[in-house]
């Protein structure tokens, strides 16, 4: 029988998941690592505010990577409940436990640090990077919103910041359109920069 996998990440340059929820599922992240610049495989994967409940794995690669980088990922502020191994290598062995934890930051893969344009490998635990206030929310996690839908929003209350006189031409300088567009529609209608 086939291990039921969230996610399997054959290939990329880079790839950011926020907020991903994934429930009894086998393998959390499945990523096709051990590139090479003939082969190309996963650059780099970056899962931030996870939550797993259940499963065999948070992350797996299909190549142990001990000491080089051939596809790097971070695993930034993930939750695991009842997960039994958090990183996983090819042949089930065990990088990183898992349990009942939740993961502040670990990296497998090449690590930048200031200014220097120099990577260090890093196959284990970081120092969490320092989060601005204004961009956590209550639990500590990155704030999210969803993109809104206006499917209930009569055409007719949907304005064209164009049709009201911005130009938006990429040489104009609309400011004071927009300002005064803002101003005038402010708590009645849905703007919209482009139509």
């Amino acid at each position: 029988m086939l291990t039921p996998i969230s996610v399997y990440m054959n290939w990329n340059w880079i790839w950011t998941f926020i907020g991903p929820k994934i429930n009894n599922c086998g393998i959390g992240f499945l990523l096709n690592t051990g590139g090479s610049p003939e082969a190309q495989t996963v650059g780099s994967v970056n899962i931030v505010d996870a939550v797993m409940t259940g499963g065999d794995a948070f992350v797996q690669t299909t190549t142990n990577q001990p000491v080089e980088n051939k596809g790097s990922f971070l695993i930034d502020n993930a939750e695991l409940k009842g997960v039994a191994v958090a990183v996983k290598g090819p042949e089930g062995e065990v990088i990183l436990e898992g349990g009942d934890k939740v993961v502040a930051s670990w990296a497998q893969g090449n690590v930048y640090k200031g200014t220097d344009g120099t990577p260090k490998y890093q196959r284990g635990d970081l120092t969490p990077p320092n989060k601005p206030a204004s961009l956590i929310d209550g639990s500590g996690k990155f704030v999210q919103r969803t993109r809104p839908w206006y499917d209930d929003v009569a055409p007719e209350n949907i304005i064209s910041f164009r049709a009201e006189g911005a130009k938006g031409d990429g040489k104009t300088d609309d400011t004071a359109a927009i300002q005064a567009i803002l101003d005038k529609f402010a708590g009645c209608k849905v703007r919209a920069i482009y139509g």
